[in-house]
C-alpha cells in the first residue's frame, strides 16, 4: 500500500494536477490569514481593547526620565547672573522652571522649536513667562527681537541688558515716534552709491545703481501697496514718485559728511530740537509748568521702580530697589542731580503745540553712560490726563450722564443732573482694602485716591510687596527718589478742578514721610477735599460731606469726624 501512495504522488507532481493542488493550498492559506485578520481587528476588537491602548491617541504626559533626557537643566540664578556669575552656556527657551522659590531650575529647549502662548489678559504672559525668557536670553548671550507694543519692555529689560550684561546694542524702533527711534537709513545703498560716483566720474555703473535705489524707494513710498495701475491717476503718481527719486538723488549728491559736518545727514527723518505734539499732551505739560512740578522728568527713576515691580522674587527685587541696593540709590541720588535741576532739563513751551526738550550736555552724556533711554514718563500721572481728555470730549458732545473710572485711582463724573452716585473709601488691613464708608454726592465730583496696597492682578505692574510685608508703590518723592505713602489709603476730590489737577495738588501730601494734617486742611480751602483714617475714625474735610454705611468689619466699627 504505501507503495501505492508514493507511486499516485509521483504521478501528481509529474502532471498539472499537482500545480492546481499547491495553489488550491495557498489559497487556503491566504484566507485563513484573513480570517485571523479579521478577528484581530473588527469594531468589536478594538472596542474590546483596554484603556490607553491608542484609541484615542496615544500622547501623554513625559516621564521624569524624558523630561531631564528633553531638556537642559540649568540653574536660573538671577542674581548670580547679574553680577557675571555662573551665566548660562545653554542658548533656548525656558519653558517652566521647578525646584523651590530661590532654588529655581529652568528647564530649556534648545532645539530649533517654535512656541506660541495664548492666555487671557492679566494671566500672566508677560510677567511669568516672557520676563523670565528675556533675561535668560540676556544671561546665555543670545540676540533677540521682541514686538513691544506698551514700551514695557523696552525700559525694563533694555536698560537690565545694557547694566547687568554688557549688551552695548539695543535698538528700539519706534513707528510712532520716529524721531525717539532708533532705525534703518532707507538711503544708505544710495548714498553708497553715490559717494562711489562722486569719487569716480566715471563710473556710471555706480551712478546707475543709484539711481535705481532711489526709484525703487520713490515707488515703494508713493504706492506702498505695489500697485502700478493708477488709471487715470497714472499721472500724478508717476509725478510724486519721479519728484521723490529726484529729491533723494540731490541729497545724496550734494549733501555728503564733510569736516563740518562729520555726521551722515542724507536721511529722510531728522531729529528737530523742536517738535509739534497733540493739543491735549502740550495742555498736560502747560499744567505741569504751571504747577512747578518735576514728576514727569523722574523717568530714569522710574525705569527703576518698574523693573522692581515686575521682578518674581525678594531677592530679585532688591537688586532694582534704592531702598535695599546702595548701588541703586547711588544711581538715583545722581540721577536727581539732573532731574530736580531746570537748567539740566525742562520743557520749553513755545505756542501752537510746539515745545522743545531742552537736555544740558552733561546730562546727556550722564544719561548715554548711564544707559538713560527717557528722559520724560507721566509714570502715575498718565490716566489723569487720560481720563480728563475722554472726559472733556464727552461733555463737549453732550454726553453727560455716567461717570469713568480707572482701576489706579481716577475718577470723572461727567455732570449729568439728578444722578445720585457714590463712592466707597477704604481702609488696609493684613494687605488688603476693606470697606470703611461710602460717600454720596449728587453734584459732578472727580476723584484721585492713592492707596500703598495691590487692588487687583491689574496692579501687579504697580506695586511690590516683599515676603515680610513690605510695599514698594508708584509714589516717588522728587526730593529723594524714594517711594513713600504717608497714609494707606487717601481720597482727595473737588468739585471744580480734574483729575491731573487733583493729583497735582494732592500727591506730595501722599508720597510723604509723614502725613500733615494742616497741609490737608490748607488744600481743602483751595477746593480739594479729603477723606482719610485715624484708627476707626473716617476723617473727612468737607463740612457738606455726606457719608452712609460705615462699616462694621473683622471686628472693626468705622466711625465719621469732621477735621476742620
Amino acid at each position: 500500500m504505501p507503495n501505492l501512495l508514493l507511486t499516485m504522488w509521483d504521478t501528481i507532481k509529474s502532471s498539472n494536477i499537482g500545480i492546481l493542488v499547491a495553489a488550491g493550498l495557498g489559497m487556503f492559506a491566504i484566507m485563513g490569514g484573513l480570517s485571523m485578520l479579521s478577528y484581530h481587528y473588527t469594531l468589536s476588537g478594538i472596542k474590546s481593547r483596554t484603556v490607553g491602548d491608542g484609541q484615542h491617541g496615544t500622547a501623554r504626559w513625559a516621564t521624569d526620565k524624558e523630561i531631564r533626557q528633553t531638556y537642559a537643566h540649568v540653574p536660573f540664578k538671577v542674581r548670580d547672573w547679574r553680577k557675571g556669575v555662573s551665566l548660562p552656556t545653554e542658548q533656548g527657551l525656558v519653558l517652566g522652571c521647578k525646584g523651590k522659590k530661590d532654588e529655581l531650575t529652568a528647564l530649556v529647549d534648545s532645539d530649533d522649536i517654535h512656541c506660541l502662548m495664548i492666555a487671557a489678559s492679566g494671566a500672566g504672559k508677560t510677567a511669568f513667562f516672557l520676563y523670565p525668557n528675556l533675561e535668560y536670553a540676556c544671561a546665555s548671550g543670545m540676540s533677540f527681537l521682541a514686538l513691544d507694543t506698551k514700551g514695557d519692555l523696552a525700559r525694563n529689560y533694555g536698560s537690565i541688558a545694557k547694566k547687568y550684561y554688557g549688551y552695548k546694542h539695543i535698538s528700539v524702533i519706534d513707528l510712532r515716534n520716529p524721531t525717539r527711534s532708533d532705525g534703518n537709513n532707507l538711503l544708505t545703498l544710495i548714498n553708497r552709491y553715490m559717494d562711489i560716483a562722486r569719487k569716480q566720474p566715471d563710473n556710471l555703473a555706480a551712478r546707475a545703481k543709484a539711481e535705481k535705489y532711489a526709484k525703487i524707494l520713490a515707488k515703494s513710498i508713493v504706492s506702498p501697496e505695489g500697485n502700478s495701475d493708477h488709471g487715470q491717476n497714472a499721472f500724478f503718481y508717476d509725478a510724486a514718485e519721479g519728484l521723490l527719486s529726484s529729491t533723494i538723488l540731490l541729497l545724496a549728491e550734494f549733501l555728503p559728511p564733510d569736516e563740518e559736518h562729520p555726521e551722515e545727514r542724507r536721511h529722510i527723518v531728522s531729529a528737530n530740537e523742536v517738535v509739534t505734539v497733540d493739543s491735549a499732551l502740550y495742555s498736560a505739560f502747560e499744567l505741569i509748568r504751571d504747577n512747578g512740578s518735576r514728576y514727569p522728568y523722574l523717568a530714569p527713576v522710574y525705569t527703576e521702580y518698574k523693573g522692581l515691580f515686575s521682578c518674581e522674587n525678594d531677592s530679585e527685587a532688591e537688586e532694582f530697589d534704592p531702598m535695599l541696593n546702595s548701588e541703586v540709590r547711588g544711581f538715583v541720588d545722581e540721577t536727581l542731580t539732573y532731574v530736580n535741576n531746570p537748567d539740566a532739563i525742562d520743557i520749553e513751551l513755545l505756542g501752537e503745540n510746539k515745545l522743545r526738550l531742552n537736555v544740558s550736555d552733561e546730562y546727556a552724556d550722564f544719561a548715554s553712560k548711564n544707559g538713560i533711554e527717557e528722559y520724560l514718563d507721566f509714570f502715575w500721572l498718565k490716566n489723569a490726563f487720560i481720563v480728563d481728555y475722554i472726559a472733556e470730549h464727552l461733555a463737549e458732545n453732550s454726553y453727560i450722564h455716567g461717570t469713568i473710572t480707572t482701576y489706579d485711582g481716577y475718577t470723572r463724573h461727567l455732570g449729568g443732573a439728578g444722578m445720585a452716585l457714590s463712592m466707597n473709601f477704604y481702609d488696609e488691613a493684613d494687605g488688603r482694602g476693606i470697606p470703611a464708608a461710602q460717600m454720596d454726592f449728587r453734584t459732578a465730583r472727580n476723584a484721585v485716591y492713592f492707596r500703598n496696597y495691590e487692588n487687583s492682578d491689574m496692579d501687579t505692574m504697580h506695586f511690590y510687596t516683599y515676603s515680610n510685608g513690605e510695599v514698594r508703590n508708584p509714589f516717588v518723592d522728587p526730593k529723594d527718589g524714594l517711594c513713600k505713602a504717608s497714609k494707606s489709603d487717601l481720597l482727595m476730590y473737588s468739585d471744580e478742578l480734574g483729575c491731573a489737577e487733583i493729583a497735582l495738588a494732592a500727591y506730595g501730601l501722599y508720597s510723604s514721610d509723614s502725613f500733615d494734617t494742616e497741609a490737608v486742611l490748607s488744600t481743602a480751602k483751595r477746593g480739594v477735599n479729603a477723606l482719610y483714617c485715624e484708627g476707626t475714625e473716617v476723617c473727612f474735610t468737607e463740612a457738606e460731606a455726606t457719608l452712609s454705611h460705615l462699616y462694621q468689619n473683622d471686628g472693626l466699627s468705622y466711625s465719621a469726624k469732621h477735621v476742620s
